[in-house]
């Protein structure tokens, strides 16, 4: 019947909205602890004189930031099912001939998916600044570390390894460590981008 239509066409549009509002919420919190947790951290290696401390404070943040990295790639996961799952209700009603002959109604549902489309790319783009801000600061916490060594370095001879000390080994390694780990977070990344495209296109959802 038409209000049964009309009653899944509503679920339609809570359903469709809730989800990417929630994981958009999630994405700006974990971008606004950033800096918070950038000052501590600096204000923690600015009162540790001790290397040894220096260096678990490195390796925690490296830890930390491989594990909320790769919580990116759950959000992307939750996007992908829940842009599939859209898709699909979106074919639905594409389908309905009650949608088909209403213009209005079939306004209201492309302004619902411009929506969504917006969300989507909105959420994409918290992903990618979230991964980059938080690998810039990595790199800019190994750099403070490092900079005794890096500025005695004459880039025209040939480096002495001699100069580089025990500590600055292990953050050189750590930082090799993370960039590693990291080019395979943004091959992940840049997999999952092209299954949201994918699903777009299957569902035709640019056509409606």
């Amino acid at each position: 019947s038409i209000e049964k239509l009309k009653d899944e066409y509503e679920d339609f549009k809570r359903d469709s909205l809730m989800p990417f509002a929630e994981i958009t919420s999630k994405l700006t919190i974990k971008i606004l602890s950033i800096p918070i947790a950038f000052s501590a951290i600096l204000f923690a290696l600015n009162k540790i004189t001790n290397s040894v401390f220096q260096v678990g404070v490195v390796f925690s943040v490296l830890v930390s930031s491989i594990i909320l990295n790769f919580s990116l790639k759950n959000h992307f996961l939750d996007l992908e099912s829940i842009y599939q799952l859209f898709g699909k209700k979106v074919k639905k009603i594409k389908d309905h001939k009650f949608f088909s002959d209403n213009s209005g109604e079939k306004k209201e549902i492309k302004e619902v998916i411009d929506y969504i489309q917006e969300k989507l790319t909105y959420a994409k783009r918290y992903i990618w600044s979230y991964f980059s801000i938080s690998s810039i600061l990595f790199l800019f916490i190994c750099s403070y570390l490092l900079w005794p060594l890096l500025k005695t370095i004459n880039f025209s001879y040939h480096l002495d390894f001699k100069l580089i000390s025990p500590v600055h080994w292990v953050i050189i390694f750590l930082l090799v460590f993370f960039l590693t780990v990291s080019i395979f977070q943004v091959l992940g990344f840049v997999k999952k981008n092209k299954k949201l495209n994918t699903i777009r296109k299957e569902y035709k959802l640019n056509d409606f």
